[in-house]
């Protein structure tokens, strides 16, 4: 007893001594920098600061990851020239450096063909060959680089995912997620509900509540422990009120489709085996916390806006967004018809009006010139052609079917929270490839990589071992 408190007291002296030496080196470092901003040299002073910081995350594949996930959830662009400057990007492209610098010099340089190699790289060559073909070529450069960046981080992913789990990687987009959803819940809610709120992500936070919202029921589904089931529970109606704020009924709908899903899959894996703890918190979710979650949906004037929105979908005659989203497939399949094999040309819908002349007499022509499709599946079709068409469906096929391949292979307790909330991902990115907007640009395509690189990494047992 006596010899643990003087180690205590040693640990404790010794510390406080490398505490002032790292405090005093510090100080030391930032003069130049402070020097440079007193002498108005922002840029080099930042840069002073910025460099070292970079250097470290490149040696550090978790870290770079981290930073790569949290920067995805903010828009902000800066604008170089006219071109669009992401953080995410910026962020991207670290984590793609510290990726590559440990495979190359602390592991053997062996790569792994993952479930989803071929599909993306059938994705590419379409996308390579509707911009060769393109119309106009400059519009493709930057989507055809973003298809190969996606390819690029899903690798990456699923590499990081085989030293630090997937599922603490998953666990992290979550909790970070929440905390975005937390902020736009309270900004909903203290506004009366009468606001569509999308907060720091932009438009993209409606990809991470369709992601978010079900992955954190899954987590409260299997989570062993008592606590944790309450603790993803909380979480879950946290991301489940940011999601309602957005008033979006594209990912709102999504996640009612895939709720009862997951509840049904859930339970069925439950009872085959002999998890109770799972079924009983289905069962309990089902006939309480439904219940309630309605009568607060229903009886409360924050949710009235929403429902508004909602009667779009069952007028007599299509108006607003409705009406657009119609104007715009119909758009899509006029621009595959020009050329059914190679498509305008990836990135060049947003000249559609020049190549399909009667669009300039179409009553929303204006909302049409540089919107996107609203539907992954028709974009490919129109600006690809049927290659790139068919490759975005099967993408979407295998990443689902992947999803529950693995679902139905793992007996782990461990294991499931994590699996069960990838196989409700691909089954979302499966059927939303039919009516969202995007899935393999910017923020969201990132989501995707996420999804594919977790989902790849968690099927590789099953792969090897040869088990459908």
């Amino acid at each position: 007893m006596h010899n643990s408190i003087e180690n205590h007291a040693m640990s404790v002296d010794l510390w406080s001594r490398h505490l002032w030496k790292t405090a005093a080196l510090v100080l030391l470092a930032s003069i130049p920098a402070l020097y440079l901003l007193i002498i108005g040299r922002t840029l080099p002073a930042v840069a002073y600061v910025a460099i070292p910081f970079v250097v470290f995350l490149i040696a550090s594949p978790k870290y770079s990851y981290c930073l790569f996930i949290a920067l995805n959830f903010f828009y902000a662009p800066h604008y170089v020239s006219g071109f669009a400057v992401h953080p995410w990007d910026l962020a991207a492209f670290i984590f793609l450096a510290a990726v590559v610098i440990s495979w190359l010099f602390k592991y053997s340089a062996v790569v792994d063909k993952t479930a989803f190699d071929y599909n993306m790289i059938a994705l590419i060559l379409a996308t390579v060959l509707s911009a060769v073909f393109a119309h106009k070529a400059s519009l493709s450069v930057i989507p055809t680089a973003r298809i190969i960046l996606l390819f690029a981080v899903f690798r990456a992913i699923y590499y990081l995912g085989g030293k630090i789990g997937p599922s603490r990687m998953l666990r992290y987009f979550i909790l970070v997620f929440t905390l975005f959803s937390l902020n736009n819940s309270l900004e909903f809610f203290m506004g009366g509900g009468a606001f569509r709120i999308f907060g720091y992500s932009g438009i993209a936070f409606e990809t991470f509540c369709m992601i978010g919202v079900p992955s954190s029921l899954a987590y409260a589904i299997w989570s062993q422990r008592k606590s944790s089931r309450v603790f993803y529970t909380f979480v879950f109606l946290i991301n489940l009120g940011a999601a309602i704020a957005t008033m979006s009924r594209g990912p709102l709908l999504t996640i009612a489709i895939a709720v009862p899903v997951l509840l049904y899959v859930s339970h069925r894996k439950a009872r085959q085996s002999g998890f109770d703890y799972a079924r009983n918190y289905v069962r309990s979710f089902v006939t309480a916390l439904i219940p309630v979650l309605l009568l607060m949906v229903i009886g409360s004037g924050y949710f009235l806006f929403v429902g508004e929105r909602f009667e779009e979908l069952v007028a007599d005659q299509p108006t607003g967004t409705i009406l657009l989203r119609l104007s715009l497939w119909k758009a899509a399949i006029d621009g595959f018809l020009l050329d059914p094999l190679t498509g305008i040309g990836i990135g060049n819908f947003r000249v559609i009006d020049a190549l399909v002349p009667n669009l300039k007499f179409d009553a929303v022509r204006y909302y049409l010139v540089g919107m996107s499709f609203h539907n992954v599946f028709l974009q490919y079709l129109c600006e690809t052609g049927l290659p790139g068409a068919l490759a975005i469906l099967f993408l979407g096929w295998n990443v689902y079917r992947t999803g529950k391949r693995t679902l139905n292979a793992v007996v782990s307790k461990a294991d499931m929270p994590m699996v069960s909330a990838l196989y409700i991902s691909g089954f979302i990115f499966f059927i939303t490839i039919f009516y969202m907007r995007a899935w393999t640009w910017g923020q969201e395509g990132y989501v995707l990589a996420l999804v594919m690189g977790l989902l790849a990494r968690a099927y590789r047992p099953v792969q090897l071992s040869g088990r459908r």
